[in-house]
């Protein structure tokens, strides 16, 4: 999703916020703001300084702290239900404050704040009973077009920070707002899509008729597809959990809504065709997942028409100093409530620790959304580009060849003077040598290459490794670049082993076939050193993980045991992927492999030693992901993950020679991944089990992955050594509940940190035949109890000066050694 693509931009505000913070000037103002007829406490008033975007709210004590590192001489104060208030104050000094705010009942004839909440609950209740009515997305049919557009930029740009050399041959890069806050624009796009859905039989269909990006290459270069560009509208009040951002928001129309939040009916206005009502609702308690804002309400179908809401705590969400949201509906056919435009607007903070500067330098992002020729009855039946789809996303080739004509034409407004500027600012930012080091940094954390134009070096995390069979390993490497071409790759190296003396490598090459649906072709030799165990299956977890291998400089620092039981894996794969409808891929692999007998773990048979044996084996691997967000750049694909569960399928044959005798095998792997939600907490699980049938040498057994370092790592287990266990029948169970402060959030002092709070569960439960040891004797690293099902539990905490997170776990079964363990793994998670 392109909201989702703010957070590649952290190298970039890691670099500029703190020296920005640095070098300003300071106006501080601390007070107290109270009902004007009460005195109690005003909470989540929210002052700012005027012409600018620095602001905080009160806290329970109606307490507030504001900075600027500029000179400011007025604040601004603002609050649900009250009338504004601007307050000068001495620029340049400490200033402390008292106010008191009015109601706006107060001398104000026409809103009225109702002492009774009898009629707005009974209002909210026949709204909350004809949800599904009137939501959207429950027609049996509907059409659409969208447009949408995208803005981001870099606010509160200092002078100090402009006159920097990088920016001294693009002062003209930098624009002003109405505020006279100085910003940068790095990104601009705006889309078009043409949707359509049906029930009976479901189908939808979801045509990108045109795009319009200009910003940095990561994102101008790249399109985020699959149901992104399909039927979803953004925030939808109608839903009973608002879903945003890998979170669960209450809806204030949820059945729960009465628990969370207090309804004030403020208005109630004749239109023609009836009354809208006015309501505002604010939260009852700190710390929840909730909004505040207003609703208008029709009294004819109790549907929403307008709804402007604004998150009232972003402590416990990473990066996000602010969020608002505003959206339209209209009815069509003077009935039916659809879209018709919304807007929502974020503020990230990537700041890693929470300062009292208000001034920071801070990315702002903005989509608009507008919905255009509804139509709720479809004049013939949705087609697909096979008769067995039920969804489909197409991009137009034409998409990125619209002229300006076609722009004017679709644009609900046309561009004014300053936004067409803001476009024009990012083509000067582009050619900065420091943005576009910048921006190869952040390709390179997606492709594991870094871009030198023709060619990249890389995969970076393994140029340099460490073990005890090698020593130092030292591998150079890369590929071809988008440059040479976006279809076809070739890539090799070379590494060198400073202890064993031994030179290994890898060369291969692969082909992305012109095609509406993604078909790509590889081969590729590899001689390479690797753990027992080692497999592409991996990557049906960590789908987005560059290479199966889980040796690289990292995991040698945090080490907390010695890796000796590596083995020289020579092997030729060819595969071939094709993606035979949206969200079902296929893929068939190839594969010759002679596996090495290891230095410190020598293969035995009957005691006597093996040097090496061989093996051959054909796999058809299947993946089903439905309505899947994902991120193509050029050759590579990024998963970003969809609401429904993602499943892999992998079935494999093949033949081994141990020893001059040749055995068959087969084996079937499955694996399931997803998240749901309980309230505000998230569960994120994944099962994978298999069988394998036939006789295999140990090595091809499936050996549950060992978390040799003290990072935590999510698919491995933690607590258990290499080679402990090993199956060929087994079930494994991964699960996290994050609780997202429920209990942080509610204890003092704590609850201003914005920590959240992790449970994890982590088991296997498998069986071992005796007859694979007459290939190869089992090592003596195997347990005696390696049928007895295992398991760990770990608490956690996330959210550490916002990278970082700390588990404490547990070994809960299979005594021997410490019980308990602590990791540690720096993390991007909102």
């Amino acid at each position: 999703m392109k909201e989702r693509a703010i957070f590649l931009w952290f190298p970039l505000l890691l670099v500029l916020a703190p020296v920005s913070s640095l070098l300003a000037q300071k106006t501080s103002v601390e007070g107290y703001i109270f009902d004007y007829k009460t005195d109690e406490p005003l909470i989540y008033a929210h002052v700012i300084f005027e012409g600018s975007t620095q602001g905080t709210v009160t806290d329970s004590s109606g307490y507030f702290l504001l900075e600027s590192e500029e000179m400011r001489d007025k604040i601004k104060i603002s609050a649900v239900g009250y009338h504004a208030k601007t307050v000068s104050v001495e620029p340049g000094q400490e200033n402390q404050v008292e106010l008191r705010m009015q109601d706006v009942s107060v001398g104000l004839d026409e809103v009225v704040v109702k002492p009774d909440d009898g009629p707005v609950m009974r209002l909210m209740q026949k709204v909350r009973d004809n949800l599904d009515r009137n939501n959207p997305e429950n027609l049996d049919s509907y059409s659409y077009r969208r447009y949408s557009r995208w803005a981001y930029q870099i606010n509160n740009v200092s002078d100090n920070m402009r006159d920097w050399g990088i920016f001294r041959n693009a002062q003209n890069a930098f624009r002003y707002d109405k505020d006279s806050m100085r910003y940068l624009p790095v990104y601009f796009s705006e889309q078009v899509v043409a949707n359509s859905y049906q029930s009976r039989p479901r189908k939808q269909l979801s045509v990108v008729e045109a795009d319009n990006t200009t910003g940095l290459g990561l994102l101008e270069d790249s399109e985020i597809s699959g149901i992104t560009a399909g039927l979803r509208s953004g925030l939808n009040i109608y839903e009973r959990d608002i879903r945003y951002l890998g979170h669960n928001f209450i809806s204030p129309l949820g059945p729960n809504g009465p628990f969370y939040y207090n309804y004030y009916l403020m208005d109630s206005i004749e239109t023609s065709d009836g009354y809208v009502q006015v309501v505002l609702f604010s939260p009852k308690r700190e710390g929840d997942n909730t909004l505040r804002g207003e609703l208008v309400i029709e009294d004819r179908f109790y549907s929403i028409r307008e709804f402007t809401a604004e998150l009232t705590n972003t402590a416990h969400l990473n990066f996000v100093k602010s969020l608002s949201v505003s959206a339209n509906y209209q009815l069509i056919h003077d009935s039916i409530p659809f879209f018709e435009s919304s807007k929502i607007s974020a503020v990230i903070d990537y700041m890693p620790i929470e300062t009292r500067r208000e001034h920071r330098v801070e990315l702002q992002a903005i989509m608009t959304q507008n919905f255009s020729r509804v139509s709720t009855e479809l004049e013939k039946e949705i087609e697909l580009s096979h008769r067995r789809l039920t969804y489909e996303a197409v991009r137009s080739p034409e998409r990125h060849d619209r002229d300006e004509d076609y722009w004017k034409n679709e644009r609900p407004s046309q561009l004014d003077e300053d936004e067409e500027l803001f476009m024009a600012s990012i083509d000067s930012v582009n050619q900065l040598w420091f943005i576009r080091f910048l921006d190869n940094v952040a390709r390179m954390s997606i492709t594991g290459y870094y871009d030198f134009d023709y060619w990249e070096l890389g995969p970076y995390d393994y140029l340099l490794n460490f073990n005890e069979v090698q020593g130092t390993h030292l591998f150079f490497g890369g590929r071809t670049g988008q440059k040479i071409s976006e279809r076809y790759a070739i890539w090799g190296g070379v590494g060198y082993g400073t202890r064993n003396k031994q030179w290994l490598g890898r060369f291969g090459a692969g082909y992305l076939f012109p095609s509406p649906r993604r078909m790509l072709v590889e081969a590729e030799y590899t001689d390479d050193i690797v753990q027992p165990g080692e497999n592409e299956r991996i990557l049906f977890l960590y789908e987005n993980k560059q290479h199966a291998s889980e040796s690289n400089i990292l995991s040698h620092i945090f080490r907390r045991q010695s890796l000796r039981e590596l083995q020289r894996r020579q092997r030729l794969r060819v595969s071939m992927e094709r993606e035979v409808r949206t969200g079902f891929q296929i893929q068939g692999v190839a594969s010759a492999t002679r596996l090495h007998s290891p230095e410190f773990l020598p293969y035995l048979k009957n005691d006597q030693p093996i040097d090496d044996f061989e093996g051959a084996e054909l796999t058809l691997n299947m993946r089903w992901s439905w309505e899947e967000q994902y991120f193509d750049y050029g050759y590579r694909r990024l998963y970003l993950g969809t609401e429904l569960p993602i499943i892999n399928l992998s079935l494999s044959g093949g033949i081994t020679n141990v020893g001059g005798s040749s055995n068959t095998y087969s084996r079937v792997h499955s694996s399931i991944k997803h998240h749901t939600f309980t309230g505000q907490a998230r569960l994120d699980y994944a099962i994978e089990g298999g069988v394998i049938f036939g006789t295999v040498p140990y090595p091809l057994l499936d050996i549950p992955r060992a978390n040799l370092t003290y990072g935590f790592q999510t698919y491995n287990f933690n607590m258990i050594d290499l080679l402990e266990f090993m199956h060929d029948k087994y079930v494994r169970v991964y699960a996290e509940y994050r609780l997202n402060g429920f209990f942080f959030k509610r204890v003092p002092l704590l609850d201003r940190l914005g920590l959240r709070e992790v449970l994890s569960v982590k088991a296997f439960a498998g069986s071992l035949h005796e007859r694979h040891e007459s290939l190869l004797d089992y090592p003596l690293l195997l347990t005696d109890r390696n049928s007895r099902p295992y398991g760990e539990l770990g608490f956690g905490v996330e959210n550490l000066f916002r990278f970082f997170r700390v588990d404490c776990v547990w070994r809960a079964t299979h005594p021997g050694g410490s019980p308990l363990g602590i990791r540690v793994r720096m993390e991007i998670r909102i």
